[in-house]
């Protein structure tokens, strides 16, 4: 499955970019809940309440969540949520399998720990048949909908395959026997153009950073034929864009490098990782992201609405101002704001580049005669930005992270910039919290690198935490 340029170009949604990971620990953990709470409605019946209570038992509702989260646990220390991508069902259902045994056990330790014995035995078991059958029918229903977006050329990952020869061939024969999974290749680099007409040839070793900055790439996949003396290059030019590294290897592990041992179907591949990689810690990003953004938009929607009809009364049609910006590796997406400047103020950007305040590829004047009224009171307020929630909602960003740029400022950024599109921008960051109207671009830069390389959920929790503050202490423009 090869991915020609125009359709590359004009793939601007990131809705099917929403972590596969993330999706399936929200959904083991809802029907987990669920399980226990028909579990025991089918033991108990109407009377589940006053037998729990007489019991002298924790409430039902506890007792679900406690199920919820030790289904996690133990689904997670089984494994069940390591691999970015199963390539078959039956190895992603023999780690389910592992993880509801391990749950098992998990939940015999809990019950004598807590000594629980007048919990009904029935109601564990009918809650095990319940978690099975979901957690299968999810992982079935997640697969079809893979496919059916494989089928309308949806492409959730893109690979940059490097080297040629019959590694190159067996690789493009793997994703296509495995379209489910989403992937396609961007194209090839390679000494020379190769003789298949399908093998879109992109260019040489030497041409790999324009490559990368042209092309939205996540991976870069290295065929175990490669030319190892020009190994060193692609790893620097993929580390400075914070690009994971896939080496198809043919019999040892290269040890000298940091990486670890994986497998695609058969095919041994030692990844190379430029960023720090937190495979559950960002799926548990995303699920607070979703749930965040969620809360906020139920308890911000009468700010939202008086916003919006106010901008509709004050300043007219449209309330929304859409724009396309660069997000994970480069994606376009249109990001919404509330409109804040005059209409066509974009179109009159050249006659003010002048009075530019910031230095590097951004444009920021403080005093913007575009800026309507009313504008710069929802840019003081930061209300201007509230729409963004949805763009999380849809995984195009995140709650917290680099500010996502117009593409514009995007094509100008220098190599060691795009390493700042290795993570989904975010709504907040460290940059708006320590040094908001810094002029310096490469101190915003520092900023969202620092990000990068120390990301945790707790960094994320600082942040959100500080973020109303320093809108108070230093408001927008």
């Amino acid at each position: 499955m090869y991915i020609g340029r125009r359709e590359y170009v004009l793939s601007k949604g990131m809705a099917g970019l929403v972590d596969r990971r993330a999706t399936l620990i929200a959904t083991d953990a809802t029907v987990a809940f669920v399980a226990v709470l028909l579990a025991i409605w089918a033991r108990f019946g109407a009377s589940t309440s006053s037998v729990w209570s007489e019991l002298g038992l924790p409430s039902v509702t506890l007792l679900a969540f406690s199920f919820a989260a030790l289904t996690f646990a133990s689904f997670a220390a089984a494994g069940v949520y390591r691999s970015e991508v199963y390539w078959d069902l039956r190895s992603e259902l023999r780690d389910l399998a592992k993880g509801i045994v391990l749950l098992g056990f998990s939940c015999l330790a809990f019950l004598y720990l807590f000594k629980l014995e007048d919990v009904s035995r029935v109601a564990i078991v009918v809650s095990f048949f319940f978690l099975s059958a979901g957690c299968i029918s999810a992982r079935v229903l997640l697969r079809s909908g893979s496919k059916r977006r494989a089928t309308r050329g949806e492409i959730l990952r893109r690979w940059l395959v490097v080297g040629s020869g019959e590694s190159v061939r067996r690789l493009v024969s793997l994703l296509e026997d495995h379209a489910h999974v989403g992937a396609g290749i961007v194209g090839l680099v390679a000494d020379s153009a190769p003789v298949d007409a399908e093998r879109r040839w992109l260019g040489t070793i030497y041409d790999l950073p324009e490559i990368l900055r042209d092309n939205v790439v996540d991976e870069v996949i290295v065929s175990e034929e490669y030319d190892r003396k020009n190994l060193e290059a692609v790893l620097s030019v993929c580390a400075a864009q914070g690009k994971t590294v896939r080496l198809v290897m043919d019999s040892v592990a290269p040890t000298a490098l940091k990486g670890r041992m994986e497998e695609y179907d058969g095919i041994a591949m030692w990844s190379v990782l430029a960023t720090p990689e937190y495979r559950m810690e960002l799926a548990l990003k995303r699920v607070i992201d979703v749930v965040g953004a969620g809360v906020a938009l139920i308890l911000l929607s009468p700010l939202l609405l008086a916003a919006y009809l106010l901008i509709l009364l004050v300043d007219g049609r449209p309330v929304m101002y859409r724009q396309e910006r660069g997000g994970l590796h480069g994606r376009e997406f249109t990001m919404l704001k509330f409109r804040t400047m005059v209409n066509g103020a974009h179109e009159t950007r050249a006659d003010l580049i002048d009075n530019n305040e910031r230095s590097g590829p951004v444009f920021k004047i403080a005093n913007d005669p575009r800026i309507t009224r009313l504008g710069r009171v929802l840019r003081k307020t930061s209300i201007d930005e509230a729409p963004q929630l949805f763009n999380v909602l849809l995984g195009q960003m995140s709650l917290v992270g680099p500010r996502p740029q117009p593409l514009e400022e995007v094509a100008e950024y220098d190599l060691w910039h795009r390493r700042r599109l290795s993570m989904r921008p975010g709504i907040t960051g460290l940059w708006q919290i320590r040094a908001r109207h810094d002029p310096s671009f490469d101190t915003w830069m520092d900023n969202d690198l620092e990000y990068i390389d120390r990301w945790s959920l707790w960094l994320d929790l600082g942040v959100l935490v500080k973020t109303p503050g320093a809108l108070i202490r230093t408001p927008g423009i």
